[in-house]
């Protein structure tokens, strides 16, 4: 007398085991985005920490050999082709991710704060790291600074 019920009742099931099943494949695709998202997270936390003390490494080769912890722009140069330290110093920088053509030279100048012509540690590892480090809005702040300090 009721035909139809059978098929509604097929149907019913039919496209609940298709809710059931996306529902399933939903958390499982949203824990998998999530996962790989911390991972993606900690692995850029651990490249950022890698560049860091190959900063710090630089900067020990650098001032390694130095009494008054500060380095002319003359000295960096004479340091960066000098046979025994030169060529660990373009090892090491090779991981840092300077642009093309651009030596640990080249960064005397911007790194130099106090615009002296001297390039303390603190001065080079805290410029390193902010050159290296910033996202764009941090980027944009130490330019507008810059520019600010020119005035």
């Amino acid at each position: 007398e009721h035909w139809w019920s059978a098929l509604f009742f097929v149907l019913y099931v039919i496209f609940s085991t298709f809710g059931v099943l996306n529902l399933i494949i939903g958390v499982i695709t949203e824990r998998t985005s999530f996962v790989q998202a911390e991972y993606a997270y900690s692995e850029k936390k651990r490249q950022d920490n890698r560049r860091m003390r190959q900063i710090e490494e630089v900067a020990d080769l650098i001032f390694s050999q130095d009494d008054d912890n500060l380095i002319t722009l003359k000295e960096l140069q004479d340091i960066i082709t000098s046979a025994d330290r030169g060529p660990e110093i373009a090892r090491v920088t090779d991981g840092i991710n300077l642009p093309v053509g651009y030596s640990v030279a080249d960064l005397h100048v911007m790194l130099d704060k106090d615009a002296n012509g001297n390039l303390t540690k603190r001065e080079f590892v805290i410029g390193m790291a902010r050159l290296v480090f910033c996202c764009d809005f941090q980027r944009d702040c130490l330019l507008q600074t810059a520019t600010a300090e020119i005035k």
